[in-house]
């Protein structure tokens, strides 16, 4: 089992200490100036060195270090309720300290029973393809997106066949006609735009890794006959004697893909084998019959000479679709299918239904946070922050996850284009008729992506609420800690001082800062 994220034991009398040496005062209110206190700078102990930093409300910030460096770098993204007020912005050194002890946020050591980082990305559907290939800034959106400069992202996400956003009219798997032989096969549709965007993103960053997801098997292999979703009681299942061709239209897929000089490390057994939509092609799957698949892929793969192409299984929320029981299908799906299967995908969808949902992550295998998406009906630019960057990076990363995945890499300024499902997602590039705009997300993902290495190791590190934090070493030596505040408030820990600081600004949080909570929580044990 994965020990548990660092979290400092915290004391009733240890609060209560807390309110006596502050008074009594309640938090001051919104947008309020606070006078100097006798507290300093949040403590960050680096492992081996500490700096002093001030977290400004509903913010991510990245810190990257040397160890025993004498200073230490760091980019912040910031936002209110109306947009990004910072975008990865690079922040002057902060100048190291000598660890004293005590320190609110503490970096450890290395995590056991976690595997190295993959990387970063989202999903470059035939929409997103379709809107970054017809823009005229192609090359600027690509560059954004996979380039040094940009977000840096090293991992992309494809839809073996259609998904609810296909730019091409109607949903085609890569074989409609009903023939076991997979005579039909073709995947003539990617090369419109989904393979020229993936090749130019491979030249940006020749280590891309590509992996693949179908959202359904052709329609004929299905009980219904249908490739778009039939939802009535068990008719959007694979069929049991479909389940060899099945495996053989993965095989197929790949061995086009190669010929089209793209090599794809990893394949989903299913999109989401428990939602049945009926407006784009969907496919149900109960655990028992992705084991069957699974057991036929591996050694089909294998004979075909992909025996490192991996196969991952679930693919589908923390809970289990419409409820918020923790899903024990990757369980159920291991234990039947037993190495056949490599990794195990989730997605962020009904994950605020629990404040860790990560904590339901399998340990057993490889994690990945393999889709999460904004969308344009959220439209507090704050609650975005804090609701992506923990759900989709900080929660799965910190239990060990080792991807995370933004769901369109690009769409127009309307969400689109899409045929069924989500009419409000919002994508990572948004393009529109007069340009393009690097949307919110990418920030977020950018504050990890740009900064945490592929095999980047995971380290302990202090989560002391209302802040997450996840760390990690780098391959080149390099430390990097990532913390997000998810208050509406400035916080400002520290130790007493002579009280000479400046003023500074209240957040928007009515609850003003972590220690007006803190006060609150203690009085409420206390009775006062």
């Amino acid at each position: 089992m994965l020990p548990t994220p660092l979290r400092p034991a915290v004391t009733i009398a240890v609060l209560a200490a807390l309110v006596a040496t502050t008074g009594a005062a309640a938090p001051a209110p919104a947008t309020a100036r606070v006078a100097a206190d006798t507290r300093s700078d949040a403590r960050i102990d680096l492992g081996g060195v500490a700096v002093r930093d001030t977290l400004p409300p509903t913010s991510v910030t990245t810190y990257v270090w040397q160890p025993g460096a004498t200073s230490v770098a760091s980019w912040r993204t910031t936002a209110t309720a109306g947009g990004l007020t910072e975008q990865v912005t690079a922040r002057a050194p902060l100048a190291t300290r000598p660890v004293v002890g005590g320190e609110e946020l503490v970096v450890g050591d290395a995590v056991p029973g976690t595997s190295p980082v993959v990387g970063f990305g989202g999903a470059l559907t035939d929409s997103a393809a379709y809107v970054i290939d017809t823009s005229p800034q192609r090359d600027a959106i690509l560059a954004d997106l996979f380039g040094a400069d940009g977000a840096s992202l090293d991992v992309v996400r494809l839809a073996m066949g259609a998904s609810d956003f296909v730019a091409t009219p109607g949903h085609a798997s890569y074989a409609d006609a009903p023939d076991p032989t997979l005579a039909s096969f073709s995947i003539e549709r990617d090369r419109a735009h989904v393979l020229p965007v993936l090749r130019d993103a491979l030249a940006i960053n020749p280590d891309l890794v590509v992996v693949a997801a179908p959202w359904s098997a052709p329609g004929w292999m299905k009980r219904s006959g249908k490739y778009v979703g039939d939802c009535w009681q068990q008719q959007n299942q694979l069929r049991d004697d479909m389940v060899g061709v099945y495996a053989r239209y993965y095989v197929r897929f790949l061995q086009a893909y190669a010929a089209e000089g793209v090599d794809v490390a990893q394949v989903s057994l299913g999109n989401e084998p428990q939602h049945c939509n009926s407006t784009y092609p969907t496919m149900t799957m109960p655990a028992a019959t992705q084991a069957r698949l699974a057991t036929a892929l591996r050694p089909a793969l294998d004979a075909a000479g992909f025996t490192d192409v991996a196969i991952l299984g679930w693919d589908h929320n923390y809970v289990d679709e419409g409820t918020d029981r923790p899903t024990g299908y990757p369980a159920a799906l291991l234990a039947a299918a037993g190495e056949a299967v490599d990794a195990i995908g989730y997605h962020c969808y009904e994950s605020n239904l629990r404040r860790e949902p990560a904590a339901q992550q399998t340990t057993a295998r490889p994690a990945w946070m393999t889709e999460c998406t904004g969308t344009t009906h959220w439209r507090d630019t704050r609650q975005n922050l804090v609701n992506e960057t923990h759900l989709a990076l900080l929660n799965p990363l910190r239990y060990g996850a080792v991807a995370s995945l933004y769901w369109n890499l690009a769409l127009d300024t309307a969400g689109g284009p899409h045929l069924g499902g989500c009419a409000t997602c919002r994508g990572m590039v948004e393009v529109g008729d007069e340009g393009y705009v690097v949307g919110q997300s990418a920030a977020y993902w950018s504050q990890l992506s740009r900064f945490v290495q592929p095999g980047a190791v995971l380290l302990g590190s202090t989560q002391r609420s209302p802040v997450e934090t996840v760390a990690y070493a780098n391959p080149d030596g390099s430390r990097v800690l990532v913390v997000l505040n998810t208050s509406w408030s400035t916080l400002d820990w520290g130790t007493p001082t002579d009280g000479s600081g400046s003023p500074e600004e209240a957040g928007g949080d009515p609850t003003g800062s972590l220690l007006g909570t803190l006060q609150g929580l203690v009085r409420g044990l206390l009775g006062r």
